[in-house]
């Protein structure tokens, strides 16, 4: 008994803090993956609209995600619910990761407009990114993926991004009033 209660006290000696949710970061983290996710949906939909009306599906651009990870075996008809859900799952992940590094990044001041404008660069410098791994990657999806849908789409993920600032008030300092102001100020 006596040596199980020094390995306790050992243990509790070597192991390191734990991070608490109660630190400088965690406004800034949640409304990163909340903005981050609401950016995937906005992106991922027009681009599954756009295919379906190609005749390759509203699920396409999910399951040409998941080629990167599935291989050819993706686009088998047998795997297209799991290769959906999995393409649909990296996505999610990729833009949660992407509206937190964005919303760590981002000036401070809350200016409604201003915001879009980096989210939208924000998006384009990721597409620039991507497109020139793409070919690396994911082979199948470069080859199918047309550069203006996906571009756009990353653009509108980017302009969602946006959503962060009405998600972080009342943190970081910002000042309701000066938000109001800055989402009714003219051009």
């Amino acid at each position: 008994m006596a040596a199980a209660g020094r390995l306790l006290l050992v243990m509790q000696r070597v192991a390191p803090p734990q991070p608490s949710l109660d630190d400088s970061t965690t406004p800034i983290l949640v409304c990163g993956v909340l903005s981050g996710l609401a950016g995937a949906v906005v992106g991922m939909v027009p681009l599954g609209l756009f295919f379906l009306l190609r005749g390759d599906g509203l699920t396409w651009p999910a399951r040409l995600v998941a080629a990167a990870l599935m291989g050819r075996d993706a686009f088998e008809h047998e795997n297209a619910l799991g290769a959906t859900l999995l393409g649909v799952l990296v996505t999610l992940v990729a833009a949660s990761l992407a509206g937190t590094l964005f919303t760590w990044l981002r000036r401070r001041e809350p200016r409604f407009r201003l915001l879009i404008a980096e989210g939208v660069g924000f998006g384009l410098v990721l597409f620039g990114v991507l497109w020139l791994t793409l070919p690396y990657l994911n082979p199948p999806m470069y080859a199918q993926m047309p550069w203006l849908a996906l571009s756009s789409a990353f653009a509108l993920f980017g302009a969602t991004l946006a959503l962060e600032l009405p998600l972080r008030v009342g943190s970081l300092s910002l000042d309701p009033d000066e938000v109001r102001r800055s989402l009714s100020e003219g051009a």
